[in-house]
């Protein structure tokens, strides 16, 4: 009988029999520098993990103010503030001032009110913030700082005097102007402010309103929370004099960090440094600065990332090393160290090397490819969960690349076509199908199969899409269609893992399902008929990703209504346009006959 031995066992025969002796010289001859080396490693690492979040804060700021810079030419924008005076007449300061007094008071009935909420330009507003999802108020004034449209009711009426307009103004010449971070009181979110000026379409250009999308930044704060920094180590996101807007281990919003924490200015955009308190432990802080620079852009907001661990825990590993090997006995090791060389090489070394190269070679291959070690100890379960973390991944990265093309392509047949072969290819399943709520049969072609649900919202219309056109009658299976039913009912995911075979199904053995919902709006369900057993944490990934295709789905539909309300403005454009040419021929008619 064979026992296996496990990698404790081997580790204290290696540490009895091998090179104690040597590693203490070794040991003796560097620890001058150990430290040092140490502390250079981890400061870099903070340095590295500050300039990743750094990036990805200024990327994600970059593009929401696109998303402002390009509703500011849209031509129905720009149509719209050309013939403001029409719709809310020429300026007159006394007239404003009346407005703006009476404006906290007003009711969303208010003919004033109603005038600025219920016009077309407020409708694409309201839109734009539904598409974009990251800002909680967007606004439009006129030249002289006239509120003419917004997505809801805002503080003021008046916005010449605010800050953020003369900044965006900027006397007629116009710029993009970020404002510091603050809370804005219209929006109710933590916000930052991105103002950009409306400009004539042609030349001259001249500055004809100013537009304000109030941006809730608690998105860029995942960028924080998501940093590793190690055993007692936090990061955090700093704004003016060392405040804490958001952190892994602390309260955001309610305090500051302490003053040795702050980066000086002399240390440049980004780098490290050992911060040493006087009643604190000292840090090892790596940190990178928030700056953003552009032609006509007004950034003033001083933000900083910073990554920091006390010092104690970064050089722990080099002190826990010291005492580990200052024990003895030169004689015993100069006497077993070839024989503990030996056994190491056999039964530590070659499986670490094995490891160690399959780590190496993950990038260059796919990463389902397995390391194969047949070690039957902890180094042999290491590859195992390695090899189960590599799936993982590729499951998850492969997701994640599918979810940012579908939220850039807005023809629903392709996302659904997408999302079906991709689910079923990367989680060997027999069948995925995903089914959409219908109350028209709008998807007919790319849909398979129609469903009816009664459920306590009233009857559901459901119609699927399969990756497998020879399995779809299947999906009329009544125990698959009171499944299916359960999940639309319940607004709840479902995993069997106990699945039963049956026709048409010959290899599942495991079923996942998970409604497709925005808030609470019920879209559909994603279901998979897998062959093999679904782990909780594809699960998991499988539930994330369905969010997204929720929000992809939504875009889409977003986008076929606003197609339609499009075509349908034109349409009437060019009848009403008939219709004035029509009248003008007539009156010219008129006239002649007059003159005669």
């Amino acid at each position: 009988m064979v026992v296996s031995m496990g990698i404790r066992h081997k580790l204290n025969i290696l540490m009895i029999l091998t090179a104690i002796v040597p590693l203490l010289i070794a040991l003796l001859i560097t620890h001058s520098v150990s430290i040092s080396q140490r502390r250079e490693i981890i400061g870099n690492t903070f340095k590295q993990l500050s300039e990743k979040a750094r990036d990805s804060i200024v990327m994600m700021l970059k593009q929401d103010i696109e998303s402002v810079q390009q509703l500011s030419v849209f031509p129905a924008i720009i149509e719209f503030l050309k013939t403001n005076n029409s719709r809310f007449g020429p300026f007159d300061m006394t007239k404003v001032n009346v407005i703006d007094n009476q404006w906290k008071n007003l009711t969303m009935d208010d003919p004033i009110i109603k005038q600025v909420l219920d016009n077309e330009l407020s409708t694409t507003l309201r839109a734009f913030k539904i598409v974009e999802g990251s800002f909680g108020e967007v606004l439009v004034t006129d030249s002289d700082g006239r509120l003419v449209a917004a997505t809801n009711k805002t503080t003021d009426y008046w916005q010449a005097d605010e800050e953020w307009w003369q900044k965006a103004y900027q006397m007629g010449k116009g710029q993009t102007y970020l404002s510091k971070f603050g809370y804005d009181e219209s929006a109710k979110v933590h916000s930052l402010d991105i103002c950009v000026p409306v400009l004539t379409n042609e030349p001259p250009y001249r500055v004809i309103g100013i537009i304000k999308g109030v941006l809730d930044i608690t998105h860029l704060f995942d960028a924080i929370e998501n940093l590793d920094v190690g055993v007692g180590g936090n990061a955090a996101l700093l704004s003016e004099g060392g405040k804490i807007l958001t952190s892994r281990n602390e309260v955001p919003l309610r305090g500051y960090t302490n003053r040795t924490l702050i980066p000086n200015q002399k240390l440049g955009d980004s780098g490290w440094f050992l911060a040493k308190g006087e009643d604190d432990p000292d840090m090892l802080v790596g940190f990178a600065r928030i700056a953003m620079r552009a032609p006509k852009l007004s950034f003033d907001t001083a933000w900083s990332v910073i990554a920091y661990q006390p010092a104690s825990y970064a050089f722990a590993p080099v002190k826990k090393m010291i005492w580990m090997v200052t024990v003895p006995g030169l004689g015993l090791i100069l006497l077993t160290f070839i024989v503990g060389l030996y056994i190491a090489q056999k039964v530590f070394i070659l499986p670490l090397h094995q490891l160690t190269q399959g780590v190496k070679l993950l990038p260059l291959s796919d990463m389902r490819q397995k390391v194969q070690i047949n070690s039957r100890d902890e180094i042999g379960q290491l590859a195992e969960s390695f090899n189960q973390m590599a799936s993982i991944l590729d499951i998850r990265s492969s997701l994640d690349k599918l979810a940012m093309n579908m939220l850039s392509n807005l023809n629903l047949a392709d996302i659904l076509d997408s999302v079906v072969e991709n689910l079923r290819t990367l989680f060997g399943a027999d069948t995925a199908t995903i089914w959409l709520t219908s109350d028209k049969n709008v998807y007919s072609p790319s849909m398979q199969n129609q469903l009816s649900i009664n459920s306590s919202r009233g009857e559901l219309h459901l119609s699927a899409k399969s990756c497998i056109q020879d399995e779809l009658d299947c999906l009329k299976n009544a125990d698959n269609i009171l499944w299916i039913s359960q999940i639309a009912e319940k607004n709840e995911p479902s995993l069997k893992n106990d699945f039963l075979r049956r026709k048409g199904f010959s290899s599942a053995v495991s079923t996942v399902g998970y409604p497709l919902l925005i808030r609470d709006e019920f879209l559909g369900v994603i279901a998979l008929f897998n062959c093999n057993k679904i782990s909780f944490e594809e699960f998991r990934i499988l539930g994330s990703f369905a969010d997204r295709t929720a929000m992809a789905v939504q875009n889409a539909r977003l986008h076929l209504e606003i197609t339609e309300l499009n075509q349908n403005l034109e349409q009437k454009v060019l009848a009403r346009t008939q219709e004035l040419e029509l009248a003008n021929i007539k009156l010219k008619k008129a006239d002649r006959m007059k003159s005669e």
